[in-house]
């Protein structure tokens, strides 16, 4: 990934070399360069786009039980917790769609594979004026639509490459996160409900549960007031008893 940012950073370079040595005045200079880093960024995000298309990672379905199974211990743990069924599904909305435009985009590159030439050079002549550099001589030379196709393949290739790479690295873990934190509050919640499980750990289970849904640790005073507003002598007890 480094690699591919320093790319980046040596195209950048070459196009401020470019814009200064070029016999110009410091407004045209100031032009050539703004046109550069304005293709630079359209193509890099274009290509940025496509990688990350490209680089959506699937989810796997989880399995569920078959039907008119029933858990071992129905009374100790409730059915939906012991399906594998979720109440709510991941939106797989963004999967297809990549799917859809995967498939398109491979199908319309390899169909209009032999016209890629002409279409640089359609690219080369339109970008070049706006680009323009001069020979000795005074007269228009043709490195503006070649330093223009450059920019464009160079940063092209380079966003395709950093979006395909920074999605697959870090949406599965993001996608998943939230898939792995519910399974461990079912787990979680799974314990809680054991009357096997010692109280050691119920109070780990309960600090996990609190951490996954960022609910901040009850303390030591907090817990003995709850208790004794709990206990069947605390006023609060005998004012409910009352009514």
């Amino acid at each position: 990934m480094l690699f591919l940012v320093g790319i980046s950073l040596f195209g950048l370079v070459i196009i401020f070399v470019y814009a200064l040595v070029l016999p110009h005045s410091w407004y045209d200079k100031a032009s050539i360069l703004g046109v550069s880093i304005f293709i630079a960024i359209a193509t890099f995000l274009s290509g940025l786009f496509l990688g990350f298309i490209f680089g959506i990672p699937r989810t796997t379905e989880t399995q569920s039980l078959e039907p008119g199974k029933t858990p071992e211990k129905p009374t100790e743990i409730p059915m939906y917790l012991e399906n594998k069924n979720r109440l709510y599904t991941e939106n797989s909305n963004l999967e297809r769609i990549s799917d859809w435009l995967t498939t398109g985009i491979v199908t319309i590159a390899l169909v209009s594979l032999k016209q890629v030439p002409e279409a640089l050079q359609q690219f080369s002549g339109y970008v070049g004026p706006a680009l323009n550099a001069t020979t000795a001589g005074g007269a228009a030379s043709t490195s503006g639509g070649i330093y223009g196709t450059f920019i464009l393949i160079c940063y092209s290739i380079d966003g395709f490459l950093i979006g395909y790479l920074g999605t697959r690295r870090r949406a599965a873990v993001d996608f998943g996160k939230g898939i792995f934190e519910e399974e461990e509050i079912i787990e979680s919640i799974k314990t809680l409900l054991n009357p096997a499980a010692s109280k050691e750990e119920k109070e780990i289970v309960k600090r996990d549960i609190r951490r996954f849904l960022r609910i901040s640790p009850v303390s030591p005073k907090q817990q003995e007031n709850n208790s004794d507003s709990e206990s069947p002598d605390s006023p609060s007890t005998k004012q409910k008893d009352e009514t």
